[in-house]
């Protein structure tokens, strides 16, 4: 019972978290598919504790590995600086095509003003 109510947890907060994601919901910490995977690791380790075994020793190990997994992806990873954009004011942008959010292409090049009078707006997900 211990292995698949710790399954269940664990799988409830990876479904949790992909849904979330498919309806473009985000939040700066995944707390409640966070709350439900740490559940399942601390039952998969209770299940350890309470009948001592070669597999839920592997079991819990892997939970609490899959937890700091977890944790590191979508709690420390995303704040992690990444290299630096050596941009100076006054460049022009390059020559590209870029989505609209309507779901259009739009050429860079052929825009009002040029490269240097428009102003990009970059956005995550939905307004």
């Amino acid at each position: 019972m211990g292995f698949s109510l710790s399954a269940a947890l664990v799988l409830s907060g990876i479904v949790l978290h992909l849904v979330y994601m498919r309806l473009a919901v985000y939040r700066v910490a995944p707390v409640e598919s966070l709350l439900l995977i740490a559940a399942g690791a601390f039952a998969g380790v209770a299940q350890w504790v309470h009948a001592p075994s070669a597999a839920s020793v592997a079991w819990a190990s892997a939970l609490v590995l899959f937890l700091l997994f977890f944790i590191y992806v979508t709690a420390v990873h995303p704040r992690t600086p990444g290299k630096p954009v050596k941009v100076q004011v006054g460049d022009t942008f390059p020559a590209t095509t870029l989505n609209t959010p309507e779901g259009g292409l739009v050429d860079t090049g052929n825009l009002p003003g040029g490269r240097r009078g428009v102003l990009y707006v970059f956005f995550r997900g939905a307004w």
